[in-house]
C-alpha cells in the first residue's frame, strides 16, 4: 500500500488488489484502500448521480459486472455504493440512413424508458438529458434531427413540443416519471442548429439567435410542464466549461432577459478541461446569486490510470493529468471527485445540489464504443476496471457521507514537480510564482514559492542552469531547471506569463481579450500557463501590439503561435518598422490545439525600433489563443577555417565549428562538398572533448557525410573537428564548402537549420612546370593575357584573346561557387553605364548563360540601377527563368548601403519542400526562389509601386494542354503553404507561365482544376468562374459552391478586378466608408491611388452596395488600363443593344470597348447596363477581359 498509517483515525475502504487487461495487456495494479474525508454538514439528499447512459448497450454487447468478486447487477453495485440519482440522455432516432444503429449507447426512447422503470424500481431518482438530436450533442456540435429538416420557426418549435411531450407522456405511462428534466445538452452555442444557434461560424451564416435559442427552450419547457400539474419536476438548463464565469453570464442573462422560465444550471466540469477548482466554484456562487437558481455539476469525471483497455486511445492521457490537479490513480479519482462535491457543497444558501459522475460504468467491450465501429475512449474514466470490477474509487458517494473517527486525514507533501523552461539568450527570466506538489491523497496542488537569486551573467550565454527554491511550511525544495538557448528574444511578457498584458498595448473591442490561465499541453496555452485568449459573441476586431525599442539595426525575424477555430475575416501576424514598413503574414487557424508556427522572416530594422503584434476582423463566435511572441535576430551558421595556401601532395585540415549558436546542441549533421579534381578527402577526427565523430565519404561525388555527437551538449562557438585533405599536382584554386547541416538541440531533441552554412577557397601552387598560354589580348578587364587561362578560357594552349571583362555577362563566364551551386555573375558601374548609353537608356538586358550543375543564377549589380530609374527596366535571363526589374524596385529600401546588391533565382529541390501533400499536388513541376541581398543580407523588399515581373520555362503535360487556363504560380509563404497568384497566366508561343509579384519568395508551377457542384445550369460560365479560381482571383461561398446566380458587390468585385490585374501601389488615403479592419481595403486604396475608382461626391465608395453592369465594365476598362493591358480602339458598338443610349457618359467608352472586343454580349439583346451583376456573369466578364487583353 501507499500510505503509511498515522495515529489519526482514518476512513478505509479495503478491497482486493486487482490485476486484469484484456488482449494480453497488463495494465498497473490498482490500490486497495483510499482514504476520503468526509463532507461535513452535506445534507441527506445531496445528489450522488451516474450517468449510466451506456449501460443498456454494454450489456446487451456482453458486459459483466463484480463487486467483491462476485458478479452483480451493474445499477444494484452503483446504488450500494452510494449513488442515488442517475442520469440518461435521450436521442431522438439514433439510426443511419439505412435504419442501422449509430452505437454509443444507441439511446432511443425504448432504451431510455427501459432503463428509467428499473432505475425507479430500484428506488433511485431519475435526470432525463434531452439532446434534441440523433447523435451526440455538445458544444462543437448541435445537429438537428433528421426527421426536422426543413422545419424552423413555428413549426420546429412544435416539433419541439410534440416530441418532449411524447417522450414524456410514455414515462409517465411506464410510471417512471422523471425527477429531473434537463432541455438540451452542453448548449454554450445554443441547440438543433441553426435554428437555435447563437454565434456564427463564418460571415453571412444565418442563424436563429438567442431569440430562436430562447424560443426552442420554451417550447420544451411547455411540454414538461403541461405533464406535471403538480410541480414535481424541476427543469435544468445545461453548459460546458464550468470554470467560465463570462459564458455563463453571457447566456443566462440573455436567456433570463428573454422569459426561459428553468429551476437549475447544471455544469460540465471535468477539471483536466475546463479550469481550476477555484474557478468552479467563484462560478457555482456567482450564478446561483445572480440568477437565484440552484446548481448541479451535471457532469465530471477523473482517469483511475494511464493504462488503455481495449487499444482504442483514450481521452485521457498524460496532458490531461498534468492539467488535471491529480494523479490518474484510484485514488486520485477518487479525491477529484469529492473534492468537487465539496465546491458544491459549499454554494451558499444550499444552492448546491449535487453532482453527476459521467459513466462511471463504461468499460471496454466489443460493440458498445463511440460510435459503431469504435472503440471505448473512456475506459479509464470508469469506477470500474477494464474487467468489470468495482474499483475502490466508487464508494467515495459513501464515504463522504460516513460519520467522522477522530482528526480528518491530513495529506502529507511527497514530492515537488520540477520546473522545466527554455528562455533564449539575454531574455526575460519569468520562474512561476508557484510550483506542483504531490501529496499523499495524490492531490496534486500549487504551492507559492521563493527562488533564489539568478545572476543576469548566467542568461547571457547558452547553457543550463538549476535553480532552487523554498517552499514555505515544507522540507522539500522546488527546482527549476532553465535551458538557456538562441539568440534573445525581445518581446517582453511574449507569452503572457506574467498573467496580465503589461508590455502590449490593446485596441479595438479589448473585452473579447483575457489573459487566460490555461495550462499547456492540455490547456490553451502553447506553452506554460497563460496565453492570449480571445472571443466574443458578435463580430469585433481587435489589435494586440508591443513597441519594442532599443534594437541594434539588423535583419530580424518575428513569429507567435496560434490555435483555434478558425474562420476570422482576417487574421494577421504583423511587423512595422520605424520607417513604417508593415509586413504581414496570415494566421489561418484549424482546431483547437492544432497550433500554427507564424513567421516573419527578413525584417529590417533601422532606427531601433519595430512593432509586432497581431490584428483581427473577426465574425461572431470567432475564437483562438495567441501565445510565444518572438522577435529576434539570427546569425547561426557552420564555419569552415583551412590555409590559404598548399603545395600540391600536401596534407592540410579545415576546422569545422560553429558560431552564433541558437542551442545548445546534441548532435551535428553535415555535408561538405569538396573540388575532387584538386582535392583528395583523407579522413575526419575530434578536436574537441566529448565530441565523436562518424564520416562517410564519395570520392567520385566530391562528398563527406559527417555526423557528430556532443555528449554533454555543445553550447561553445568554437571548432569540434577537422578535416583532413590532400592538394593534388595541379595548380589552382578550389573550393570547400557545407551544402547542407541540421542541428539537433540536446534538450528538446528539435531539428535547427542554421542560417548560414561556410566555405573556404584553398590555393595549391607550385604544381610542375606548365606552358603558359599565349594569349594576346588587350588586358581591358582583367589579367589574363598571357596567363594560364584563369580568365579568358583558352589561356592554357595560347589561343586566349585576353579580352575578359569586369562584366561576366558580356564575356559569358559566371564566376561558380561549388559550395552553394551559384552562378554568379557582375555588372560594375562602369560598365552599367557603358550598356546603358549604348542602349538608350531605357533597358538593359543581362543573361546569364547556363553552367553545368548550378543550382542557382545570380546577377551582382550597382543598387543605383534599381534605386534612381524611373525609366529603366533591366530584363534578367536566366536558364531557370527570367525577371523583370523595374529601376525603382529597392526605391526606399532601408540599409542598402553603398555596395551592390544581388538579385538570384535558385531552383528548389523537392525534397525542401516539407509538406507531403504540396509536393504531391505540385507533382515535380518546377519551383523556384527568388532572393535579394545587399552586402551578403537578405533584403526584404516588398515595393508595391514597382511589381517585377517574373517568367519560369513550363512545358504542360498532354491533359494540361487541352486545359491551360487551369495553369498557375502558387506562392510558397514562409509556413509552405501554397497561395494562388492572381497574375500569373501561360503563354503557349512562348512556353512561359508569367506572373507580377511586389515580394520575393518562392513560387512553383502548379495545376489546379477547381469545380462547384452548383455551375450546372449556367454551363456558360463554368469555364471562366473554374479558371478565375484557379488562380485566387474568386472564391466559392463554401469549398463545393460558388452561388453563381448570386449578386456581386462594389466591394467584391474591385478585390477581383484588382488581384486579376495585378495592380499594386502604396497609398496614403482611402475612401471615407472604407476601414482598415475591411477585407478589401487595399484594393480599394490600390483603386483610388491609380485612379480606377474614384468614389462618390461624399469621398465614399459604397462598397456594400451591388455593381452595375455599367460601373463594372468602367472600373473593369481603368483597371486593365491601368496594367498596361487595354488599349480602346474608339468607334461604338452599343447601338446595337435597345437600351445602348442609357449607359452612363462616364462607361460609354468602357461599354463599347468590350462589346467590340467580345467581352460583353448583353442580355437577350439589352445591355442592362443599369442592372445588378450576377456572380456567374462577373467572372465572365472578367475572364475574358483578360483573355483579350493578354493577347
Amino acid at each position: 500500500m501507499r500510505f503509511v498509517k498515522k495515529s489519526t483515525a482514518l476512513l478505509l475502504v479495503a478491497a482486493m488488489a486487482l490485476t486484469w487487461v484484456p488482449q494480453g495487456a497488463r495494465a498497473a495494479e490498482q490500490e486497495s484502500v483510499i482514504r476520503i474525508n468526509p463532507i461535513e454538514g452535506l445534507s441527506p439528499d445531496f445528489i450522488k448521480g451516474s450517468d449510466v447512459s451506456m449501460l443498456s448497450q454494454i450489456k446487451e454487447s456482453g458486459g459483466r459486472y463484480y463487486d467483491g468478486g462476485v458478479e452483480k447487477d451493474a445499477l444494484q453495485i452503483l446504488k450500494d455504493h452510494g449513488t442515488n440519482w442517475v442520469r440518461l440522455r435521450i436521442w431522438n432516432n439514433p439510426v443511419d440512413p439505412d435504419g442501422n444503429p449509430l452505437g454509443g449507447g444507441n439511446n432511443d426512447l425504448a432504451r431510455t424508458v427501459e432503463t428509467a422503470v428499473y432505475a425507479k424500481e430500484l428506488g433511485l431518482k431519475v435526470l432525463l438529458d434531452f439532446h434534441y438530436s440523433d447523435f451526440w450533442a455538445d458544444p462543437g456540435k448541435q445537429l438537428k434531427p433528421a426527421a426536422w429538416e426543413g422545419l424552423s420557426g413555428a413549426e420546429l418549435e412544435q416539433a419541439v413540443y410534440d416530441y418532449t411531450d411524447s417522450v414524456i407522456q410514455e414515462l409517465k405511462a411506464q410510471d417512471a416519471m422523471p425527477d429531473m428534466v434537463q432541455i438540451g445538452n452542453e448548449t454554450n452555442g445554443g441547440m438543433i442548429w441553426p435554428d437555435g444557434k447563437t454565434w456564427q461560424q463564418s460571415a453571412g451564416e444565418e442563424i436563429g439567435g438567442y431569440d430562436g435559442f430562447a424560443n426552442l427552450l420554451k417550447a420544451g419547457i411547455r411540454a414538461v410542464e403541461d405533464n406535471d400539474p403538480e410541480d414535481q419536476t424541476r427543469i435544468m438548463l445545461h453548459l460546458a466549461d464550468g470554470g467560465d464565469n463570462d459564458l455563463y453570464r453571457r447566456v443566462f442573462d440573455a436567456l433570463t432577459l428573454r422569459g426561459v422560465n428553468f429551476d437549475i444550471i447544471g455544469l460540465s466540469f471535468y477539471p483536466y478541461w475546463h479550469g481550476t477548482l477555484e474557478e468552479l466554484k467563484h462560478n457555482m456562487n456567482d450564478i446561483s446569486t445572480r440568477y437565484d437558481k440552484d446548481v448541479i455539476v451535471v457532469e465530471t469525471a477523473y482517469a483511475h490510470t494511464l493504462e488503455n483497455g481495449d487499444g482504442f486511445t483514450n481521452i485521457f492521457g498524460p496532458a490531461e493529468e498534468s492539467a488535471g490537479g491529480y494523479k490518474a490513480t484510484v485514488q486520485g479519482q477518487a479525491q477529484a471527485v469529492r473534492d468537487i462535491m465539496n465546491a458544491v457543497h459549499e454554494v451558499p444558501g444550499g444552492r448546491g445540489l449535487g453532482v453527476f459522475y459521467w459513466e462511471q460504468d463504461w468499460i471496454p467491450v466489443e460493440g458498445a464504443g463511440w460510435k459503431i465501429g469504435e472503440g471505448n475512449g473512456w475506459d479509464n474514466q470508469a469506477m470500474f476496471d477494464f474487467e468489470g470490477n468495482a474499483l475502490p474509487s466508487l464508494d467515495v458517494y459513501n464515504l463522504v457521507s460516513a460519520p467522522l473517527e477522530g482528526e480528518p486525514y491530513a495529506a502529507e507533501l511527497e514530492y515537488v514537480q520540477p520546473v522545466t523552461l527554455d528562455i533564449t539568450v539575454g531574455g526575460e527570466l519569468q520562474l512561476p510564482a508557484a510550483v506542483k506538489g504531490e501529496f499523499s491523497d495524490d492531490s496534486i496542488r500549487l504551492l507559492p514559492v521563493d527562488w533564489e537569486a539568478v545572476s543576469p551573467e548566467d542568461l547571457t550565454k547558452p547553457g543550463t542552469l538549476r535553480i532552487a527554491g523554498t517552499i514555505e511550511g515544507a522540507s522539500l525544495q522546488a527546482e527549476a531547471v532553465v535551458t538557456v538557448e538562441g539568440t534573445r528574444n525581445y518581446v517582453t511578457n511574449a507569452g503572457f506569463e506574467a498573467g496580465d498584458f503589461s508590455g502590449w498595448t490593446l485596441s479595438g473591442d479589448t473585452e473579447a481579450l483575457d489573459a487566460e490561465n490555461s495550462s499547456a499541453p492540455a490547456g490553451n496555452a502553447y506553452s506554460g500557463d497563460y496565453s492570449l485568449h480571445y472571443y466574443l459573441d458578435r463580430p469585433y476586431t481587435f489589435k494586440v501590439e508591443q513597441k519594442v525599442t532599443g534594437l541594434p539595426d539588423g535583419t530580424y525575424t518575428a513569429a507567435v503561435r496560434t490555435q483555434g477555430g478558425g474562420g476570422e475575416k482576417s487574421l494577421k501576424l504583423f511587423a512595422v518598422n520605424a520607417a513604417g514598413d508593415k509586413l504581414t503574414a496570415d494566421i489561418v487557424n484549424t482546431a483547437w490545439h492544432e497550433w500554427k508556427h507564424i513567421v516573419i522572416p527578413n525584417i529590417t530594422v533601422t532606427g531601433g525600433e519595430l512593432t509586432l503584434g497581431v490584428e483581427a476582423d473577426a465574425n461572431n463566435g470567432s475564437w483562438g489563443s495567441i501565445d510565444e511572441f518572438e522577435l529576434y535576430t539570427d546569425h547561426s551558421q557552420v564555419t569552415l577555417s583551412a590555409p590559404e595556401e598548399v603545395e600540391p601532395g600536401s596534407e592540410f585540415s579545415v576546422g569545422v565549428g560553429v558560431d552564433g549558436l541558437v542551442n545548445v546542441i546534441g548532435s551535428q549533421d553535415l555535408q561538405l562538398s569538396y573540388d575532387r579534381e584538386l582535392f583528395q578527402y583523407v579522413g575526419a577526427e575530434s578536436s574537441e572533448a566529448g565530441t565523436v565523430v562518424a564520416a562517410t565519404y564519395d570520392a567520385d561525388a566530391g562528398t563527406v557525410h559527417l555526423v557528430t555527437q556532443h555528449a554533454e551538449g555543445k553550447a561553445a562557438n568554437t571548432e569540434s573537428l577537422q578535416v583532413k585533405f590532400k592538394a593534388q599536382h595541379i595548380e589552382r584554386e578550389g573550393t570547400i564548402g557545407v551544402t547542407s547541416a541540421e542541428w539537433t538541440a540536446l534538450s528538446s531533441g528539435k531539428k535547427i537549420s542554421p542560417s548560414a552554412l561556410g566555405s573556404v577557397t584553398v590555393s595549391v601552387y607550385g604544381a610542375a612546370n606548365q606552358e603558359p598560354g599565349g594569349g594576346t589580348g588587350g588586358n581591358n578587364g582583367g589579367d589574363n593575357g598571357g596567363g594560364t587561362g584563369g580568365d579568358n578560357g583558352d589561356g592554357n594552349n595560347g589561343s586566349g584573346n585576353g579580352n575578359s571583362s569586369s562584366n561576366d555577362n558580356a564575356a559569358g563566364k559566371p564566376a561558380y561557387d561549388v559550395a552553394t551551386g551559384t552562378a554568379t555573375a557582375k555588372l560594375s558601374a562602369d560598365e552599367a553605364a557603358k550598356r546603358l548609353k549604348a542602349e538608350g537608356g531605357q533597358a538593359l538586358k543581362l543573361e546569364i548563360p547556363a553552367v553545368e550543375g548550378a543550382k542557382a543564377y545570380a546577377q551582382e549589380l550597382p543598387a543605383a540601377l534599381l534605386q534612381e530609374q524611373p525609366d529603366l527596366r533591366i530584363e534578367l535571363v536566366t536558364p531557370f527563368g527570367s525577371v523583370s526589374l523595374p529601376g525603382l524596385m529597392l526605391a526606399g529600401s532601408k540599409g542598402l548601403g553603398s555596395g551592390p546588391v544581388t538579385v538570384s533565382i535558385r531552383t528548389v529541390d523537392p525534397s525542401e519542400l516539407k509538406d507531403e501533400a504540396l509536393k504531391g499536388k505540385l507533382g515535380g513541376k518546377p519551383v523556384i526562389d527568388l532572393t535579394v541581398l545587399a552586402n551578403g543580407q537578405p533584403v526584404a523588399w516588398n515595393n508595391p509601386d514597382a511589381p517585377v515581373t517574373v517568367s519560369i520555362p513550363y512545358k504542360p503535360n498532354a491533359a494540361e494542354a487541352q486545359h491551360p487556363e487551369y495553369l498557375t504560380v502558387w506562392y510558397l509563404n514562409a509556413n509552405g503553404e501554397a497561395e494562388a497568384v492572381p497574375t500569373s497566366h501561360w503563354n503557349a508561343k512562348t512556353g512561359l507561365l508569367t506572373f507580377q509579384t511586389t515580394h520575393f519568395s518562392a513560387y512553383a508551377a502548379a495545376y489546379d482544376k477547381r469545380s462547384f457542384s452548383d455551375l450546372s445550369h449556367v454551363g456558360w460560365a463554368a469555364q471562366a468562374v473554374e479558371a478565375l479560381a484557379a488562380k485566387g482571383v474568386i472564391q466559392g461561398t463554401s469549398d463545393t459552391e460558388f452561388a453563381p446566380d448570386a449578386p456581386v458587390t462594389r466591394a467584391e468585385f474591385l478585390q477581383m478586378l484588382v488581384r486579376a490585374a495585378g495592380l499594386t501601389a502604396s497609398f496614403d488615403s482611402n475612401f471615407s466608408d472604407v476601414t482598415r479592419t475591411d477585407y478589401f481595403y487595399d484594393a480599394a486604396g490600390i483603386a483610388k491611388k491609380l485612379g480606377v475608382a474614384g468614389g462618390r461626391e461624399n469621398g465614399a465608395f459604397a462598397p456594400s452596395e451591388r455593381i452595375t453592369r455599367e460601373d463594372l465594365m468602367a472600373l473593369t476598362v481603368r483597371a486593365l488600363e491601368k496594367a498596361g493591358r487595354w488599349k480602346n480602339t474608339g468607334g461604338s458598338g452599343l447601338e446595337a443593344f435597345s437600351d445602348g443610349s442609357t449607359v452612363a457618359g462616364y462607361a460609354a467608352d468602357a461599354a463599347a470597348g468590350l462589346v467590340q472586343a467580345g467581352v460583353i454580349n448583353g442580355r437577350g439583346g439589352v445591355l442592362a447596363p443599369k442592372e445588378a451583376t450576377t456572380r456567374a456573369e462577373a467572372a465572365v466578364i472578367l475572364y475574358r477581359a483578360l483573355q483579350v487583353s493578354a493577347q
